[in-house]
């Protein structure tokens, strides 16, 4: 068989670099980056309010812990799950 015999639409996606990527690879190389870029500026973002903020110490310092624990208890709410969804997208 000749080298145009054996191609198809498929393979002549990959050699220009279109081929479809597996739904794994679009969500651990594209969407996971992108959502800690996200939460980590959302969290600095909230830092530097909370910082520019007039208030006192002691109330600055107990608004700064209310939010940490906030954060805390949403990232062991969602952590679990979201390790899940990697691993199942890696394994399906």
């Amino acid at each position: 068989m000749s080298y145009w015999e054996q191609m198809n639409p498929k393979s002549m996606l990959d050699a220009v670099g279109l081929a479809p990527r597996s739904e794994s690879f679009y969500f651990s190389e594209t969407i996971l980056p992108a959502l800690a870029i996200f939460s980590a500026g959302l969290v600095v973002g909230a830092s530097v309010a909370l910082l520019v903020t007039p208030k006192s110490g002691p109330e600055l310092r107990d608004q700064i812990s209310r939010k940490a624990s906030q954060l805390t208890e949403t990232v062991k709410e969602k952590l679990p799950r979201a390790m899940q969804q990697i691993e199942n997208s890696q394994h399906g």
